[in-house]
C-alpha cells in the first residue's frame, strides 16, 4: 500500500548502469611487403598511424571489438629520395561482463570504445619487406539497463519506502561517413613535385543536441580537418631509371598546411535538447591526385558522438510488515551521475635539451608528427577547476648534412576548466534526495561481499533497518573518457634545447559514480505478538528516523504521524523527521 509520502511518480522502472568497465590491449606483430610500385628500403625513418572506431559487437554477456589499424611507413630509398608505404593489419578484442547487474542487464545496450596505438616499432628484414609490432589499447565502457524491481505484492500491511535518485543517461551515436574535397595551390617551384604523403587530423569546435523526431534526436557537429601535405621534388625518367643513388643530393621536402571545415548532424537515439553532448573525428580514405599548378585531395571524416543527461528515478529503498517479522536483502548499483561533455582546445609549447633527446646540434627540424595520451583528471577545490593531465609523444624528422635523420620526445600536457559540480565535497556531492543506503551490515567476519553487495550477519535474520548515511559505497571522485588528438605539431631549433609548439583538440566527457542501494529481496515470518490495549513509548535515539522507529515496532506510517500530531513533508529517513521529539506513542 502507497502513502502519500512514498512520491510514487517516477514512470521509468530501470536505470543505466555500467557492466564492463575495462581497458584492453592487443599486441599486433606482422611482416609486411611493400607495394610493387615502392622503391626499395634503405633507412625507417618514422611508423606513424591511424586508427578508426572498432566495430562493436555488444550485449549483455560483455563487448568484442573488431577493428583496422593503418600503418604509415616514412623510409629513405636508395635513390636517397623519401617515400611513404601505406599498411593495414586488422586486430579483434573482447571483454567478458561480470557481476549481478550483467545477468540482469537488457537493451539497449551502449558501448564507448577510445582505442589508441602505442609507438609501433619497425625493422627492415628484407630490401622490401619490413616487421612491425605495435599495441593497441582500447578503454572501454559498456552500458545496460537494469531493472529497479519493487518486491512486494497487493499486501495492505507493507510498507514501502520510496527513494528517489538523481543518475546518468548515456547516448552515443557514429555518423555515416562525410567525404571533403579540397584543391590546394601549389607553391613555385623550378620542377615538378611529388606527394610523399598526406595526413589529416580534426577539431571539433562544436556539438549540440537537438529534439529530433520522436524516438531520434539530433546532435549538430562543426569543425575543420587539419590536412598536412609533404612533398619533394619529382625524379626526371633518368633517375628513376636508374638503380644507383651516386651523386644525387637528398630532396628537400616542403609541407602544405590547410584547413577544410565541415558540419553534419548525426541522428542518436532517445538524445534530447536536455543533452550535453561532445564529439570526435576521425580522418580516413585520404587521396590526392597531381594537376597543373594543384593537387586535388579527396577525403572522408567520420564522427562519432556522446551526449550525456540526469534524470530521477524511483526505487524501493526499503519494506517492512505491520504485521509480520520480516527479513530484507538490498543490491547496490553502480549508476554514475552525468556532469560535463566539451569541446575544447589548448595549445603545448615546451622544449628539451638536445643531448637529453639525443639531436646533433647542426641538425634542422623538417617535420613533427605527435600523438597525445590523456592519462588523468584531477580537482583543484581552491580554484574550482579540473585538470586533465597527460604526455604527448612527438616524432621528429631531421636533416643534417643532406641526410634525414628521426628522433622521439615525450612532453607532459595539462588541460584546465572549470566545472563546479566536480568538487568533492561539493553539494552536488551527495543530496537529501539521492542519499546512499547502507545496510549497516556485512558477512560473519565483517567483510562485504565480494561483488560490493551489502549481505546480512547469519545471526541477524528478522527486522534489519537499513543506515541512511551520507557516505558512498564508492569513490566519489569523478571519472573521464574521451579523446585528446594533436591537430597540429611544429618543432624549432632554440639554441641547445629543441621545442615543440602543439594545438590540441580535446573531446572529453565526465561523469561521478553515484552508487544506488535498493530493496532486491524481502521475507516475512511469524506473526508479530502485540497485547491487547498496549501502548508502547519510545525514547528515540540521535540517530533514529521516523522510518527506523516504524519499522521497529511494526507501526503503520499513517497511524504513527497521527498519534504523535508530527509535521509532513519532511522525508522519514531523515534524521530531520524526529527533531525536537522526546518521546514517540507507537
Amino acid at each position: 500500500m502507497m502513502h502519500a509520502y512514498m512520491e510514487d511518480t517516477v514512470e521509468r522502472k530501470t536505470l543505466q548502469a555500467p557492466i564492463v568497465t575495462r581497458t584492453l590491449t592487443a599486441e599486433l606483430a606482422g611482416d609486411f611487403s611493400l607495394p610493387d610500385y615502392q622503391p626499395e628500403i634503405k633507412r625507417l625513418l618514422r611508423i606513424g598511424t591511424n586508427i578508426l572506431p572498432p566495430n562493436r559487437f555488444a550485449g549483455s554477456d560483455g563487448v568484442e571489438l573488431q577493428g583496422m589499424l593503418d600503418y604509415y611507413v616514412l623510409y629513405m630509398g636508395h635513390d636517397n629520395g623519401v617515400y611513404c608505404a601505406p599498411l593495414s593489419t586488422e586486430y579483434t578484442m573482447r571483454a567478458e561482463a561480470e557481476g549481478d547487474a550483467a545477468v540482469r542487464a537488457g537493451e539497449p545496450i551502449v558501448c564507448l570504445c577510445d582505442a589508441t596505438a602505442e609507438a609501433p616499432t619497425g625493422r627492415v628484414t628484407a630490401p622490401r619487406r619490413l616487421h612491425i609490432r605495435c599495441k593497441v589499447k582500447a578503454d572501454v565502457k559498456l552500458y545496460g539497463e537494469v531493472p529497479l524491481e519493487e518486491e512486494g505484492d497487493e499486501d495492505n500491511t507493507l510498507e514501502k519506502l520510496i527513494a528517489t535518485a538523481e543518475v546518468g543517461r548515456l547516448y552515443w551515436g557514429i555518423g555515416e561517413a562525410l567525404p571533403l574535397t579540397d584543391d590546394v595551390i601549389l607553391p613555385p617551384s623550378e620542377g615538378e613535385m611529388r606527394v610523399v604523403c598526406a595526413e589529416g587530423k580534426v577539431m571539433m569546435t562544436e556539438a549540440t543536441a537537438t529534439e529530433g523526431s520522436a524516438a531520434t534526436g539530433q546532435v549538430h557537429c562543426r569543425g575543420e580537418v587539419l590536412l598536412k601535405l609533404t612533398l619533394c621534388p619529382a625524379e626526371t625518367e633518368a633517375e628513376f631509371a636508374s638503380d644507383t643513388a651516386e651523386g644525387r643530393a637528398t630532396p628537400p621536402l616542403t609541407v602544405l598546411q590547410r584547413k577544410i571545415p565541415f558540419s553534419q548532424t548525426v541522428e542518436v537515439a532517445g538524445v534530447t535538447s536536455a543533452c550535453a553532448a561532445t564529439a570526435c573525428g576521425y580522418c580516413t580514405d585520404i587521396s590526392v591526385e597531381m594537376g597543373e599548378g594543384r593537387l586535388h585531395v579527396d577525403m572522408a571524416v567520420v564522427i562519432e558522438t556522446r551526449a550525456q543527461k540526469n534524470e530521477t528515478v524511483a526505487y524501493v529503498a526499503d519494506q517492512y510488515s505491520t504485521r509480520r517479522h520480516g527479513v530484507c536483502r538490498y543490491v547496490t548499483r553502480r549508476t554514475e551521475r552525468a556532469l560535463r561533455a566539451l569541446n575544447g582546445n589548448f595549445t603545448l609549447s615546451d622544449s628539451l635539451p638536445l643531448s637529453e633527446v639525443g639531436i646533433d646540434p647542426n641538425s634542422r627540424v623538417v617535420d613533427v608528427t605527435a600523438v597525445a595520451t590523456a592519462e588523468a583528471m584531477t580537482i583543484d577545490p581552491a580554484k574550482g577547476r579540473c585538470l586533465l593531465t597527460g604526455a604527448c609523444r612527438c616524432h621528429l624528422l631531421l636533416l643534417r648534412d643532406g641526410e634525414y635523420a628521426s628522433a622521439e620526445m615525450s612532453l607532459p600536457f595539462r588541460y584546465e576548466f572549470d566545472d563546479r559540480s566536480l568538487m568533492q565535497g561539493d553539494e552536488g556531492a551527495v543530496s537529501p534526495g539521492e542519499t546512499i543506503l547502507s545496510s549497516g551490515r556485512g558477512t560473519s567476519d565483517g567483510a562485504a561481499a565480494s561483488d560490493g553487495t551489502p549481505t546480512l550477519d547469519s545471526r541477524s535474520v528478522f527486522d534489519v533497518t537499513p543506515v541512511f548515511d551520507v557516505t558512498p559505497v564508492f569513490d566519489v571522485m569523478p571519472v573521464f573518457d574521451g579523446r585528446v588528438t594533436v591537430v597540429n605539431c611544429r618543432g624549432r631549433m632554440d639554441g641547445e634545447r629543441v621545442g615543440i609548439d602543439a594545438e590540441l583538440a580535446v573531446s572529453v566527457r565526465t561523469c561521478r559514480p553515484a552508487p544506488v542501494t535498493a530493496l532486491s529481496e524481502a521475507d516475512f515470518g511469524d506473526e508479530v505478538t502485540r497485547r491487547r490495549g498496549e501502548y508502547v513509548i519510545c525514547f528515540p535515539a540521535p540517530t533514529d528516523t521516523l522510518w527506523s522507529v516504524a519499522k521497529r515496532y511494526h507501526a503503520p506510517m499513517a497511524a504513527l504521524t497521527a498519534v504523535n500530531n508530527l509535521p509532513t513533508g519532511i522525508p522519514c529517513h531523515s534524521t530531520e523527521s524526529l527533531e525536537g521529539v522526546g518521546y514517540l506513542i507507537v
